[in-house]
């Protein structure tokens, strides 16, 4: 005799342990969507890494060859909506950071005022031989990302007297642009980024430091103890 159905009894198998077709669907769905961040993610270290070759061999990116190469990287164009133009550039942000941990040392943390002056104009002079990025996104606006330029991250540090035996925490460390001459002068960095997307080309700067994903505004709430800052 066929089973009554009762509207009012839940059907534990039909719950959890079939899935029905909307279900399977949605879990495709998600993997697709996972498989298409890694490809992309992948795709920014790619390119960050040949615009860090261009720049260790002549010191300069023009707008052409970053766009050519992102092309190559990403498999398409900006036009066929393959990546955007803030993919391109945060790229090139961590390829200027590559290239400062390839050419920089440490010996910068023992300097005198002059030095640094000068170490900041001719980071100045360097910066002005890639291309400018001119147009802000809407993750730019929401996370308020406004990247450092590399002479003020540089002084910033030189200021701050990081020493290898300091631990440097960098609450909203973006590409990686103030955390990278901490890196270089040996300290242990500590860092911290809300977008996935530059968490991801942070992991690829930083592999040896921890790399949180919160607010800023709540670090001394989640942080573990053992790295809040001591008062």
């Amino acid at each position: 005799m066929a089973k009554n159905s009762n509207p009012d009894q839940l059907d534990i198998f039909d719950d959890w342990l079939v899935f029905n077709e909307t279900a399977t669907d949605s879990i495709t769905q998600a993997k697709e969507e996972d498989a298409v961040i890694v490809s992309i993610d992948q795709s920014r270290h790619r390119l960050a890494l040949r615009l860090a070759e261009k720049l260790d061999m002549d010191g300069e990116i023009s707008s052409k060859f970053l766009t050519d190469e992102a092309n190559r990287a990403f498999g398409g164009t900006q036009a066929e909506g393959i990546y955007t133009s803030k993919d391109a550039y945060d790229a090139m942000e961590v390829a200027f950071n590559i290239h400062l941990n390839n050419t920089e040392n440490a010996d910068w943390t023992d300097q005198d005022a002059a030095w640094a002056k000068s170490k900041a104009s001719d980071l100045t002079r360097r910066i002005q031989k890639l291309p400018t990025q001119t147009r802000r996104d809407e993750e730019m606006d929401e996370f308020q990302q406004f990247s450092t330029p590399p002479a003020l991250s540089f002084v910033a540090n030189w200021v701050a007297n990081v020493k290898a035996i300091d631990v440097m925490a960098e609450p909203s460390a973006g590409t990686g642009d103030l955390a990278i001459w901490s890196k270089i002068a040996g300290a242990v960095v500590v860092l911290n980024e809300l977008s996935p997307r530059r968490q991801t080309l942070l992991a690829v700067l930083f592999p040896q430091s921890r790399i949180f994903k919160e607010n800023a505004e709540q670090l001394d709430n989640v942080l573990p103890t053992d790295v809040l800052p001591t008062v």
